[in-house]
């Protein structure tokens, strides 16, 4: 049973029929009036994807059928049918589809407020958006009115022209674009997204489509204007005014589009050579208004496209700024060629670390149980070594984590030296240090005693590599645990737990140096011994093994 449930909920591409599925699913929900649907499931998230496929080719091919094709039972007036249900379907999913008040800060499940609210705002625009206005141009009567006009005499194409201005209502089908502003709302919150590319990739797509858009434009008006001569007579016939020379018919549209889209990005660029000239009213009217965009979008883009550039990675432009003071700095200190050499390496490498500050940032914006599920999600294998930790609420680690201070070192620094005095703990974040002869690698502590003691330390700790460390100071511990009385009492029983072991440790080691035994490493946490720290033991030892 649980394999063929396994393959039951294992949805593929491959096996995904749309229309099929979502007729189901939507026969289900209209006979369950009680039920509405999450935008957020992995099948509308499906859903989506098709919706936007759908629209990009409606944005591209509906203007070039309008422009230069007329319309026929062919194949693709049969894709065009399957597009129209598919945005059908679209629209009883949104009479059903649960959506996000901001003002009360939450989901609505309710369907009769779904309902509504969709009724009264865009409802009527996806209804017009799904007229079958190609069916209608096919209509074999008004192809029969058109036709006996035609016999009587259209002296100047009137009934050519009425059935062309019918055909202008698919552009109607350009109000779905209106949904992408919708679906993109719904699958911002389930993928990663880089803002920044995602603005260039607006501003590319939009000025590609507005050229698509204008060029199709273009061809309309060289269509509908048959009494008269317009720029596809200049520019296809030797003699514009002559009666043989047709373009409309005797061009390919293929041809014809691409001289319409050679004009519109010429005329958006503020180029223009002159090849393709405007001949009548209509067209220059056109003209004006597609100058007066190209030139707000030129400088729009323009500016736009300057900001996001200067913005795209704002920790790089920080590292070449410091980089730039760093130069000038070590110029007028007179550094020699190696200390300048490591300044450099050390500022690189600071520069590829994460940003510690924008993190903690990000923490404090968040709620209490937002900033638990994310220090959940983190790198927290630390806590495992600390053992005054263990047993304390996961709320508290929250805390401790958020008063990490994080500094890095360059590789053969002291951190500190035996026989310094300590109040610090170090987490090894990135990095290899080596503390008395071992080596700490990720998520290795140094120095847990000192959070509730100040202690020597008995060895030198050097780091290897580049090395990013955690410190927690001894003086924060009494606010983290202010108001926790309980928590005082569980650090309290810790930290006794580890003194009485290294108290025992140390004991034992000095014993087994003053008896002439080589001493046991029963412990790998504790530090090797250096002959300084044998003779500190000693006498600190001495004493009482000599009462003994």
């Amino acid at each position: 049973h649980g394999s063929r449930a396994s393959k039951a909920n294992d949805f593929s591409w491959r096996t995904f029929n749309p229309i099929k599925q979502f007729s189901k699913f939507i026969s289900r929900v209209y006979w369950s009036t009680k039920r509405s649907i999450n935008p957020m499931t992995p099948l509308i998230r499906k859903w989506d994807m098709l919706v936007f496929a759908l629209l990009c080719f409606t944005a591209t091919v509906t203007p070039y059928e309008v422009g230069f094709l007329s319309p026929k039972l062919n194949a693709l007036f049969y894709v065009n049918r399957c597009v129209d249900v598919a945005f059908l379907m679209d629209i009883l999913l949104n009479m059903y589809m649960a959506y996000f008040d901001a003002v009360q800060g939450a989901w609505i499940f309710d369907l009769r407020k779904i309902q509504l609210r969709y009724i009264r705002s865009w409802l009527f625009i996806d209804v017009v958006s799904i007229l079958p206005v190609d069916t209608i141009c096919k209509n074999p009567f008004l192809q029969q009115q058109a036709d006996s006009l035609m016999l009587v005499g259209d002296t100047y194409g009137t009934a050519t022209q009425i059935v062309k201005t019918v055909r202008l209502l698919r552009l109607a089908k350009l109000l779905r674009m209106l949904r992408a502003g919708r679906i993109f709302r719904r699958v911002e919150n389930s993928m990663q997204i880089d803002y920044t590319m995602l603005e260039l990739t607006k501003f590319t797509t939009v000025t590609l489509t507005i050229s698509h858009w204008i060029a199709c434009l273009f061809g309309v008006i060289g269509q509908l204007q048959t009494s008269q001569i317009t720029w596809m007579d200049q520019y296809f016939c030797d003699d514009p005014e002559a009666d043989d020379c047709n373009p409309r018919d005797d061009i390919d549209a293929g041809k014809i589009y691409v001289v319409a889209l050679y004009w519109a990005v010429m005329t958006l660029t503020t180029i223009g050579f002159g090849d393709v000239t405007v001949q009548n009213t209509s067209e220059r009217l056109l003209l004006v208004v597609v100058m007066l965009v190209g030139a707000f979008q030129y400088g729009y883009i323009i500016g736009a496209l300057g900001g996001l550039l200067s913005t795209r990675d704002e920790r790089k432009n920080r590292y070449i700024q410091t980089m730039q003071e760093l130069n000038s700095f070590m110029v007028e200190g007179n550094f020699d060629v190696k200390t300048k050499q490591k300044l450099r390496e050390y500022f690189k490498y600071r520069a590829t670390a994460p940003d510690v500050k924008a993190y903690h940032r990000i923490l404090n914006a968040l709620s209490p149980q937002l900033r638990k599920e994310v220090c959940v999600h983190s790198d927290t294998s630390w806590i495992d070594n600390v053992q005054l930790f263990k047993h304390c609420p996961f709320t508290f680690v929250v805390e401790v984590a958020m008063a990490l201070q994080q500094v890095t070192f360059p590789p053969q620094e002291m951190i500190f030296r035996e026989g310094d005095y300590g109040n610090t703990l170090y987490i090894v974040k990135k990095g290899l240090v080596d503390y008395g002869g071992e080596i700490v690698c990720r998520s290795g502590t140094i120095g847990e005693e000192n959070l509730y003691r100040t202690t020597i330390y008995l060895c030198d700790a050097v780091t290897v590599n580049f090395t990013d460390l955690w410190m927690l100071h001894r003086d924060v511990m009494p606010m983290l645990m202010d108001g926790m009385p309980h928590l005082e009492k569980i650090f309290r029983v810790n930290a006794t737990r580890k003194i009485m072991k290294n108290e025992v440790m140390a004991y034992t080691l000095a014993m087994q140096c003053m008896s002439g035994v080589k001493p046991m490493r029963c412990i790998t946490e504790t530090p090797r011994l250096t002959s300084n720290s044998v003779i500190n033991l000693m006498l600190r030892y001495g004493e009482a093994h000599i009462s003994m």
